[in-house]
């Protein structure tokens, strides 16, 4: 099966800081991954490097579709150095506390 990949671009520049990465979806519309440049920390050696996050399994809490899986991975040179895996397993929105 061939899927449709929709790549955006996004920029925000807040004051002086300014990021970007770079958004694929499905052809359902879902973000699948996210990619951007970030620094990686190697015992006090910072080196700009290839950071992506996948997404999946996504599901609905209180009538919005988020992503529940994914990974965490430093894209390098010598190969991909995935560094977590996240799961949510519950949501709870508009709390009126502070976290």
């Amino acid at each position: 099966m061939k899927l449709f990949l929709l790549i955006l671009k996004r920029m925000r520049v807040d004051l002086f800081v300014s990021a970007s990465g770079i958004f694929t979806f499905n052809e359902k519309g879902e973000a699948v991954n996210f990619t951007a440049q970030r620094y990686m920390d190697n015992n006090g050696t910072y080196s700009l490097e290839d950071w992506s996050v996948s997404m999946k399994d996504y599901k609905i809490f209180e009538d919005i579709k988020i992503p529940t899986k994914g990974d965490l991975t430093w894209k390098l040179k010598k190969g991909d150095f995935t560094w977590f895996n996240w799961e949510i397993t519950d949501v709870e929105y508009n709390k009126p506390f502070k976290y």
